[in-house]
């Protein structure tokens, strides 16, 4: 579960987001009732190979008539097959668990409300002049709904402003290309003539 906010567009009202974030808490809790029947299958996938070594292989072993192609073949598939519940458990447990765990948290945490600092912040952000206007109208409409603004919305505002100045960078260095450039072709027209 995920809940992206955009300062281009308009801000979800307190309604949607107490829904939301029910919902993944919802999904949190679900997701941390499964981890207990899974650990206990990836538990007893291992004790079984355990006691098929210990009750099967280790008296077949003491036989000294035992087929020594057998043990030579099940003695080399032990190991890989208890690495092999390994990693196929530890893959699912990420994919199952892990993974929609941190998503259903990270949406808790992003319709938290912002801290005093962090709105003392955003207000000192948009003090400093006209350039922030997109940034200022977003926070006018979430004022508008008369709530406070969240995490998520501070989150937005950072992606904008790191987009932003990424962009200024790739003109600001469009522009040294550009100039350089016209100077190379300045010089080479003074060569020329």
């Amino acid at each position: 579960m995920s809940f992206e906010f955009d300062i281009y567009k308009t801000p979800p009202g307190q309604k949607e987001i107490d829904s939301v974030r029910e919902q993944a808490r919802q999904e949190y809790d679900a997701v941390w009732k499964r981890m207990k029947p899974f650990v206990v299958g990836a538990a007893v996938a291992l004790a079984l190979l355990l006691v098929f070594q210990f009750t099967i292989m280790i008296p077949y072993i003491a036989d000294p008539g035992a087929n020594r192609t057998i043990l030579a073949i099940v003695g080399i598939f032990i190991p890989y097959m208890a690495f092999l519940v390994f990693v196929i458990s530890n893959n699912a447990r990420h994919r199952f668990i892990e993974n929609p765990r941190k998503a259903a948290k990270a949406t808790i945490d992003g319709l938290e409300p912002a801290s005093d600092a962090e709105l003392a912040e955003l207000a000192e952000l948009l003090s400093e002049g006209d350039e922030y206007r997109d940034i200022a109208a977003y926070k006018a409409r979430v004022d508008v709904l008369g709530r406070r603004m969240v995490k998520g919305e501070l989150d937005a505002i950072e992606r904008w402003l790191d987009k932003r100045e990424a962009e200024q960078k790739a003109a600001a260095r469009a522009a040294r290309i550009e100039a350089r450039k016209k100077a190379r072709a300045a010089a080479a027209g003074q060569t020329v003539s």
